[in-house]
């Protein structure tokens, strides 16, 4: 057989035009001139031809400056089973195939699989796992290009490059960022064109990225391009197409469409709810909980939903981490929710979720966020939702709720890098409820455009930035720079940050909460109703709680705002004005409210209404899970009010019936002050505090040990019984105590210890959530839940 194809071949030989190029025969088994594809390229000249013969080829082919032409046996006998037998395995190491410095590269009848990319010229980040060219013209036919990864394109990346597409396979390829197939056609001085073969169609489809999952479009000299394609993932009716295709223009304001000309869709997209769980099966159904899949971004792919028919992606408790694909892509009208929030864990080294395509009505809800994360490029928040669509010229903007979520023991990978939980931009509706954030190491919690947001119950605890590289470490921003994109109002009811540390550069304010809008005059305005923002802190010792900058409009009732160190308020000095507002709040702790407000701008506004404030907020800790509900005494009781009719919030905003703890949100005459009603407790002296004593720990969930951080209080700081004895015991669900830690009760202050997951005879304790209970003078004072993952 091998006889009859040499024989062939060198017939065909004299076939090609050019009498000048040579034919170069690589043989992995040594019958040929060469047995790597690289020493072949690096002996050819320009317009040579490499016939690659079939093998399994473990290399990362690099052509800078070529004129060439690669291929299979499939080049001169067009028998398309040579494909699959002529493999490029990249083995984990590179890209295929790259091409770059002006080549001019015909690519035909291979096999690419197992790249992982290319570091790109501008991020670093590995682009074109399959193929990456970079200012170069390539004509890639009948090719399959299957299973590689890359950080994005994992199957074909084109930057600043020109391409002829045909016959070719694109299919089964991972990106976190583009999935199959990217082309970047931006240049100054040569146009790159793009065309996609009319008869001998391509087939792209099942690729899976954070967005644009099969083929993505920049072009600066496109107004428009058709799309010939065979098989593609869905139907060009499909509502899911806009996550498999996005095309742009770079230029802004111009747009660039698209036209779909497709044969066959492959993907039978099931509408109906999909259950997945670590355990599970990507062979299975996913149709039942007996049957769940595996893989969160396989079950987002196959479940089919729309505006009249929402479905859910159900998570069985248990931990998700680099073999879900992270990033997921969301989509419009398909929830996902785990089987509890405790249970349901998240984790690895990517962000978490992306929504870059105006997704409709979805819903994360029920999931521990805890990680180190590799924001290494511009994937650098946890929840990246972006409004970036237009219609008719109008922004299409997303919808979006995040409830039930908690994160806990986030931290960098690099600190010179941003680093956020959640990024929204935009947003036609924000719903934050029920949110949890305690002990993470960021530079923005929760970063906030362009208002439509309704936060309801979201506690921030002890986030802090990171020692050094980006600075801040703040807890909110709430921003704007485009009144065309910016929506209505925004509420938050039942805001509680606590305990949180800025960083700044030196002489340099720094800031928990920051409030700006645009540079043009924008309408909407910021609510704060019962939120209790106090005991923050500045490693400068230079700052403010919240800063309000241009344009900022913000509104605080019933809310307590007291931090010792620092301003509470800084109102910079812009060309358009902030404007303030208080309603029966608490702002101090100082002589009087407008103390601690440092006003920088002579235009800025500062309006008091009602009865405000400046004194101690009285804070005691009646259960170990809330130490900033008030004391008995505290001047906060009954000093809100209920009476909001001054002012123009949302008529879709009504007031909620329980505060932060989950208690009635009325006891007594009237309204509290801060995120938690005081509920009538007496006998003071039997409480501890704040912040006499607190536990914390770190990170959480973990896989090998969990750092402890206790503060006891001291024996001389007030009139109430010593420290005799402290400790720190851990039970398992069933109320089985497993360790005991004991504490120097004679040392007030802080003490860090760790528990490595093993119980008092030294053996690994299985995967659970167990309680951490801080005991004193043998009484259990503070308690919380830690989740050990195996």
């Amino acid at each position: 057989m091998k006889t009859r194809i040499m024989t062939l071949l060198l017939a065909c030989i004299w076939l090609i035009p050019n009498v000048e190029a040579l034919t170069r025969i690589v043989d992995i088994n040594g019958t040929g001139q060469y047995i790597s594809i690289q020493s072949a390229v690096n002996a050819a000249a320009d317009q040579d031809t490499i016939l690659v013969h079939p093998g399994v080829y473990y290399e990362n082919v690099e052509i800078v400056g070529r004129y060439l032409t690669i291929g299979s046996l499939e080049l001169i006998t067009s028998d398309s089973t040579y494909i699959a037998q002529t493999i490029i395995d990249g083995h984990h190491n590179g890209s295929c195939i790259s091409v770059s410095n002006e080549s001019e590269i015909t690519l035909r009848g291979l096999y690419l699989t197992n790249g992982i990319g290319t570091c790109s010229l501008v991020w670093g980040d590995r682009l074109g796992g399959g193929i990456y060219s970079i200012y170069s013209n390539l004509s890639i036919i009948n090719c399959m290009i299957i299973g590689n990864k890359a950080f994005s394109a994992a199957g074909v990346s084109l930057g600043y490059s020109s391409c002829y597409l045909a016959g070719t396979i694109i299919t089964e390829n991972w990106g976190k960022s583009h999935g199959g197939f990217a082309f970047g056609g931006y240049s100054s001085d040569v146009v790159r064109t793009l065309v996609f073969d009319q008869e001998n169609r391509c087939s792209i489809y099942n690729n899976y990225g954070s967005h644009a999952n099969d083929i993505f479009i920049a072009s600066q000299h496109m107004g428009n391009i058709d799309i010939y394609l065979d098989r593609f993932t869905v139907p060009a009716s499909s509502a899911f197409l806009k996550e498999c295709i996005h095309t742009e223009h770079y230029d802004y304001g111009q747009e660039f469409n698209y036209t779909l000309h497709m044969n066959t869709a492959v993907l039978d997209q099931q509408f109906a709810d999909i259950y997945v769980s670590p355990d599970g099966d990507d062979s299975n159904s996913g149709l039942s909980i007996t049957e769940p899949l595996k893989t969160i971004a396989l079950a987002i792919h196959k479940i089919g939903a729309d505006s009249q028919n929402p479905h859910t992606i159900h998570l069985a408790n248990g931990h998700y981490a680099e073999d879900q694909h992270f990033p997921l892509n969301l989509r419009s009208y398909v929830n996902i929710v785990g089987e509890s929030e405790e249970g349901v864990i998240f984790g690895g080294a990517d962000i978490f979720f992306v929504g870059w395509d105006s997704e409709k009505e979805v819903t994360i809800k029920n999931i521990t966020f805890s990680a180190t994360t590799n924001q290494e490029f511009y994937q650098t928040a946890l929840i990246d939702c972006i409004t970036r669509n237009k219609i008719g010229g109008i922004p299409d903007k997303f919808s979006l709720s995040l409830e039930n979520l908690s994160f806990r023991g986030i931290r960098p990978v690099h600190y010179d890098n941003p680093l956020k939980l959640g990024e929204i931009h935009y947003p036609e509706k924000l719903i934050l409820r029920n949110i949890t954030v305690e002990d993470c190491m960021v530079t923005t919690g929760f970063h906030l455009w362009g208002g439509n947001v309704f936060a309801e119950n979201v506690s921030i605890n002890n986030l802090h930035a990171a020692p050094h590289g980006v600075i801040t470490g703040r807890a909110l921003t709430i921003y704007t720079n485009n009144p065309l994109y910016t929506g209505g109002d925004s509420v938050f009811h039942n805001l509680r940050i606590t305990d949180c540390e800025s960083r700044s550069e030196a002489g340099s304010p720094s800031g928990l909460v920051a409030i700006t809008h645009s540079f043009l005059p924008t309408q909407f305005r910021t609510y704060f109703v019962n939120c209790t923002i106090a005991d923050n802190h500045w490693s400068t010792g230079y700052g403010e709680a919240i800063n309000v900058g241009e344009d900022a409009k913000a509104t605080f009732i019933n809310s307590i705002i007291s931090n010792e160190a620092g301003m509470n308020f800084l109102l910079y000095n812009e060309s358009l004005p902030s404007h303030l507002q208080f309603l029966n709040c608490l702002v101090g702790p100082a002589d009087n409210p407008e103390d601690s407000i440092f006003n920088l701008g002579p235009n800025n506004t500062v309006e008091w209404f009602g009865t405000n404030l400046s004194s101690d907020p009285g804070f005691y800790a009646w259960t170990e899970n809330n130490p900033y509900t008030l004391g008995q005494n505290s001047p906060c009781i009954d000093a809100g009010t209920t009476d909001f009719s001054i002012f123009n919030l949302p008529d879709w905003y009504e007031f909620p019936s329980h505060d932060l703890a989950g208690n009635p949100r009325i006891y007594g005459n009237q309204v509290d002050l801060g995120a938690y009603e005081w509920q009538g407790q007496t006998g003071i002296d039997d409480l501890v505090a704040v912040p006499a004593l607190s536990i914390c720990n770190y990170p959480n969930p973990f896989t090998v040990f969990t750092n402890l951080k206790v503060i006891l209080p001291s024996n001389q700081c007030n009139d109430k019984a010593g420290v005799t004895s402290a400790s720190i015991e851990f039970y398992n669900i069933k109320g089985q105590k497993v360790k005991s830690i004991p504490l120097d009760s004679s040392k007030s202050g802080e003490q860090f210890s760790y528990w490595d997951g093993r119980d008092e005879a030294g053996r690994h304790c299985s995967s659970g959530v167990y309680i951490l209970n801080l005991k004193v003078n043998g009484i259990r004072v503070l308690s919380k839940k830690v989740t050990l993952v195996r």
